[in-house]
């Protein structure tokens, strides 16, 4: 039996119908607004979904807006500026960091870390 539509509906993330018979260009529809806590996205970030899909060699495909998002959280679930913190806490936030990439600044590009000795003159 050949498929002629399909409903894609990934609960807080995509509300997709695709109509495989349609003619090109009218086979995707938004048919919900796609919702993540406080962030809805539109059309416009379906589009570049579906464009990095057909684009993608099999990795992943996340819409800009989505990375947006993404680092937001990051940045306001860390750990802020004057937070007290053990030394259980500081050396386990100090293991977490020296296995990122770029430790030194947040998702947003603000920095991470304060320089607070010159080590220069030990070495």
């Amino acid at each position: 039996r050949k498929m002629s539509s399909l409903s894609v509906c990934l609960p807080d993330v995509v509300h997709l119908c695709v109509c495989f018979v349609a003619a090109p260009g009218r086979r995707v529809s938004l048919t919900g607004i796609p919702i993540s806590k406080n962030w809805s996205f539109g059309a416009e970030d379906v589009d570049e979904m579906l464009f990095l899909l057909s684009d993608s060699s099999g990795g992943i495909c996340r819409p800009s807006r989505v990375t947006a998002m993404f680092a937001s959280r990051a940045c306001r679930s860390s750990v802020m500026i004057g937070t007290p913190l053990n030394k259980q806490s500081m050396e386990q936030i100090l293991l977490h960091m020296s296995e990122l990439d770029q430790p030194w600044n947040c998702p947003h590009g603000r920095p991470t870390m304060r320089h607070l000795v010159n080590l220069f003159p030990f070495s």
